[in-house]
This record gives C-alpha cells, structure tokens and sequence, in this order.
C-alpha cells in the first residue's frame, strides 16, 4: 500500500517519518517532490538500501 506524506499531517519530526518510510519499503520507493536537497545522512541511507536488490527506488524532482 502506497504511502503519501504532506506537511499538513506530520506530528511527528519530519526526518524520522522520511526515514521510516524509506526503510519500511519493500518493493518500490518513489519519491517525488519539487525540489529535494540530499545531505550526507539520507546520502548514506540510499547507499545501504543499494544492496537491497529487491527494492526499485525512484527518485523524481525538479521545477521549471
């Protein structure tokens, strides 16, 4: 089941419930967002889940 994240429902740190998604995906991973900045602690999230050969991760972002 697909999980979609808005700012308006967050009560938790945003970062935390970025992470749990990540890591609770087991299939595909899809992030879409207008704009994304990755620091090194997502950076190096992405290098583990690399193995993970199971798991397609598609990252979509960018604005005219």
């Amino acid at each position: 089941m697909g999980s979609f994240l808005s700012t308006l429902k967050i009560e938790d740190n945003l970062v935390e419930t970025i992470e749990n998604i990540i890591w609770t995906a087991e299939k595909k991973l899809m992030i879409v967002s207008p704009f994304i900045k990755l620091d090194n602690h997502f950076k190096k999230l992405f290098d583990n889940l690399k193995n993970k050969h199971d798991l397609q991760i598609t990252i979509v972002f960018g604005k005219n």
